[in-house]
């Protein structure tokens, strides 16, 4: 889009008047504004000049050679001479900077102020105005960085490494305008369940194991309550006192004990106690099962909700009201 040539011709004038005040950034903003809205070559020169006095010799320099460029394909060569001369007197004096990108990712942005720097000037040698200089990186899925140097005047190569980028935090933002919530409940979970039936379990199985010692213990007692019978036939007929298992025809009573006895122990060995240990192990397994289970969750995708809550007025009355989606 063309500029304002005529609204050019005043910011021009009004930046030499500046000029020869004395008043260097202020002409030079003149001279920048002429240029955008009519870019004349004697406008560039003029911002050349400015730019020097300023003592941003780098954007001084480079518009030299602006200059020298758009002179030459003019055919101006008293302003190509006299920019060419111009540029060769700040070369000397033009301070450098060398960005070092070490650690590159795709899709990596670099920026100097606002200027970009492109990844072919990754490592080279840019002239650059002396003072404060704002250095950007950013990426795709990186956090940005940014970080302020300062750059002396004069002749000089300072180089700089841009560090590697971290990594951003993932946006776990649903994109289909609907937010996933986990409802955490006092509810039963299966895990729980499995406890109190294994829990259960073995509260019968010892329980079994206690019926079945009971019961052999009372067979045992009743041994025990024909035992003066006993001592009394073996007192009468010492065969029947023996260690091993008496003979039931001449021996009755002291087979009667023998065997009763013998039952209980079996009872309680093969039985009783296998039963109280496997309920002991059932107990305590499902009693850590139950207790070591996660309240129960329950998911649920719901609808993004946006409220507005806006002022209402009527001839009647007057109020605020909410407004939104649900």
């Amino acid at each position: 889009m063309a500029g304002d040539i005529a609204a050019a011709e005043v910011l021009f004038n009004d930046g030499q008047k500046l000029f020869d005040a004395g008043k260097i950034h202020e002409a030079c903003e003149k001279f920048q504004e002429s240029y955008t809205q009519d870019p004349a070559i004697g406008t560039m020169i003029n911002l050349a000049r400015c730019h020097e006095k300023e003592g941003k010799t780098a954007s001084a320099w480079a518009e030299y050679k602006t200059v020298e460029t758009l002179a030459s394909r003019a055919n101006q060569g008293q302003r190509q001479q006299y920019a060419h001369d111009e540029a060769a007197k700040l070369e000397p004096t033009l301070h450098q900077l060398v960005l070092n990108v070490k650690f590159p990712v795709e899709g990596m942005e670099l920026s100097r102020n606002t200027t970009v720097v492109g990844k072919a000037l990754w490592g080279e040698k840019i002239p650059v105005d002396p003072g404060d200089v704002v250095l950007k990186a950013t990426a795709p899925n990186k956090k940005p960085w940014s970080q302020t140097v300062h750059l002396a005047a004069g002749p000089g190569v300072d180089h700089f490494d841009i560090p590697a980028l971290e990594d951003a935090p993932v946006d776990t933002t649903p994109k289909d305008g609907k937010n996933t919530v986990i409802i955490t409940s006092g509810g039963w979970t299966t895990q729980k369940y499995v406890g109190l039936i294994a829990a259960g379990a073995g509260v019968v199985t010892a329980g079994i194991g206690a019926g079945v010692f009971a019961l052999g213990y009372s067979e045992d007692s009743k041994s025990k309550d024909s035992q003066k019978a006993a001592d009394a036939e073996q007192l009468a007929n010492p065969q029947c006192k023996t260690t091993g298992k008496p003979d039931s025809t001449t021996c009755p009573q002291s087979y009667s004990v023998y065997t009763h006895h013998e039952a209980f122990k079996t009872d309680v060995n093969s039985i009783a106690i296998p039963l109280f240990i496997a309920g002991g192990v059932l107990l305590v397994g499902g009693a850590v099962v139950f207790f070591t289970a996660k309240p129960a969750e329950t998911t649920k995708t719901v609808e993004k909700t946006s409220l507005h809550v806006v002022p209402v007025w009527t001839p009647s009355q007057s109020g605020l009201a909410v407004l939104g989606t649900f």
